[in-house]
């Protein structure tokens, strides 16, 4: 997973790249653009898997830190959807906001300006 973990932020460096080379301001990455899509009730055999490992437990982090200091450096804003894994064991599809003001402020990697949390059921029993 680490492997794919270091190519899918590559991907998103260049891609934020390639749109600050265009003019743009902001880019808008997809909800879960650190993850690849793995619905729950799709994997047979679920305890042979950390599916947690899947989730962001905090923004920016150790693999994630290169986004926010690329941002900065091109002085360009970013929104960004990933899994969350709260401190208290909830798990959100979550979108941030990384403003151009926030990723260029000084003595500042980036700041997360906005932040929606969507509950995450992921196959799991919804109505109760």
């Amino acid at each position: 997973m680490d492997h794919s973990r270091q190519e899918i932020i590559q991907r998103l460096i260049n891609l934020m790249m390639e749109a600050s080379d265009s003019g743009a301001d902001l880019v808008v990455y997809p909800e879960l653009a650190l993850t690849t899509f793995f619905p729950r009730w799709f994997i047979e055999e679920e305890d042979s898997l950390n599916l947690d490992d899947f989730y962001e437990t905090e923004m920016p982090n150790s693999s994630t830190q290169i986004l926010f200091e690329t941002a900065k450096k091109l002085k360009i804003g970013f929104s960004l959807g990933y899994a969350e894994l709260t401190k208290d064991g909830h798990r959100y599809n979550t979108q941030v906001l990384v403003g151009k003001k926030m990723a260029t402020s000084s003595g500042s990697i980036g700041k997360c300006i906005y932040q929606v949390m969507k509950n995450m059921n992921l196959g799991e029993n919804s109505s109760t």
